[in-house]
């Protein structure tokens, strides 16, 4: 081909592209502004609306506009199985053999250890899980999960799994095993749980309604359990709904004194249960999850009153094996671990004291459930007159307050005025407001 008619034939084609699409009276209608960077629509000088698009770690497209802040499903991870990690899927009872020949005390202690490590304040998840695969797994393996740890996303080791895996050795393990018992595999009874983690054996309708299946409070769980938190706004919480609001409201028709209730109830000062638990929060803290009974001298409380907290707080291995046989099959999933939240300290023999999880600690002392001891009092001390009626007035006034402290929490965040008003509460939205 003649190369000036080759010439001719791509200057042709340039033109197309960059011009042929453009409508004859857009081109007379403005100037074009052809600044560097500056993207445009192909076979015209038109401005893209979006000139670019960006892609999340999720998948999802977005303008290049947009903020890049982290979403919720950004911010999820996926946990490594034992078929990714052994390259075999392992056989369905290989738990099960595997806890019955560890005593229940050593898997109670494992579980212990991973959980303080991945709830100590500002620890990183992924430095937790290289340092554990570095301890618990050798050769061709450790280097397999090293690798896969790679990916930001990915996780070794998963707070639901260790829950799991204690509620089976309560159920499972022995308390000693016989001596020349080959000993189990521990991470490996692990990993056999995070292989069918997440499977429900009925996945539940495919039509969306208002109550969700399996696979949405499936998800709702995972939520609920996973949500990030602060030991300092706990205790924030605690200290506005337990203390200053019943003090700051005790004139208000139905509300009662929760410290004075609970003492009632149970026999127990609401600031003995706060120090208590503190200490042995405090211990976890530092990196001791199992502590001598004696250490709580130290907080020169008399002996029976930490007696009398504890006997709250803490249940003996015998105690938990039977309030873990106690739930109902029907309501037992893999997010229910009740018994472990109501007894976050664990008894062992020789007057030793085991924190499984110092969230569930920090939570059954300064959350919700000290409402469950004035319900339930210790079967050894005796109920004031008129209890249920007492017990119902302290749940309800917990529940008023709670909705007076978000209220306040959101006023503070919008900083409200009288002029530019961003959050109504039931005084503003009630009828004769609007009348």
């Amino acid at each position: 081909m003649n190369p000036a008619d080759d010439l001719a034939r791509k200057i042709e084609a340039i033109r197309r592209m960059l011009a042929d699409d453009e409508p004859a009276a857009l081109r007379s209608s403005y100037l074009a502004d052809p600044s560097q960077g500056r993207t445009v629509l192909q076979g015209s000088t038109a401005p893209a609306l979006v000139p670019a698009w960006n892609q999340h770690p999720s998948g999802l497209w977005v303008p290049g506009s947009a903020a890049q802040a982290p979403a919720p499903i950004d911010l999820m991870a996926v946990y490594l199985t034992a078929e990714e990690i052994y390259g075999v899927t392992p056989p369905a009872d290989y738990t099960t053999r595997q806890l019955q020949r560890i005593p229940l005390e050593n898997v109670l202690r494992f579980c212990a250890l991973v959980l303080t490590a991945l709830a100590m304040p500002g620890t990183s998840a992924r430095d937790v899980d290289e340092r554990f695969a570095n301890d618990l797994l050798q050769g061709r393996v450790r280097d397999r999960v090293l690798n896969l740890l790679r990916d930001n996303t990915r996780r070794f080791l998963v707070p639901q799994t260790f829950m799991l895996l204690a509620r089976a050795a309560v159920q499972m393990s022995p308390d000693t095993v016989p001596q020349g018992t080959q000993p189990g595999d521990l991470v490996g009874a692990l990993l056999c749980i995070s292989q069918t983690m997440g499977h429900p054996p009925d996945s539940g309708p495919t039509v969306i309604a208002d109550r969700p299946g399996p696979l949405g409070r499936e998800i709702i769980a995972n939520q609920h359990f996973n949500h990030t938190w602060s030991v300092s706004g706990v205790l924030a919480r605690y200290a506005r709904r337990w203390l200053e609001l019943p003090a700051e409201h005790r004139a208000e028709t139905g509300v009662v004194d929760l410290s004075q209730t609970y003492e009632d109830c149970t026999g127990v000062r609401l600031e003995e249960l706060a120090a208590v638990a503190g200490y042995l929060w405090m211990r976890t803290v530092q990196g001791t999850f199992l502590l001598e009974h004696a250490e709580l001298a130290a907080l020169n409380i008399p002996p029976e009153r930490i007696e009398g907290v504890l006997a709250l707080i803490s249940n003996d291995l015998t105690g938990m094996r039977e309030a873990v046989q106690r739930e109902q099959p029907q309501q037992l999933t893999e997010w229910s671990f009740d018994p472990f939240e109501r007894w976050p300290v664990i008894r062992l023999t020789g007057e030793r004291l085991l924190i499984l999880d110092p969230r569930h600690l920090v939570n059954r002392a300064f959350g919700w459930l000290p409402i469950w001891d004035i319900r339930f009092p210790p079967p050894g001390h005796t109920k004031p007159s008129g209890h249920k009626k007492l017990a119902a007035r302290a749940e309800q006034t917990l529940r008023h307050f709670s909705e007076v402290y978000v209220s306040e929490v959101l006023h503070h965040i919008t900083q409200d005025a009288s002029t530019a008003r961003r959050v109504y509460d039931d005084a503003q939205l009630s009828w004769p407001s609007w009348m």
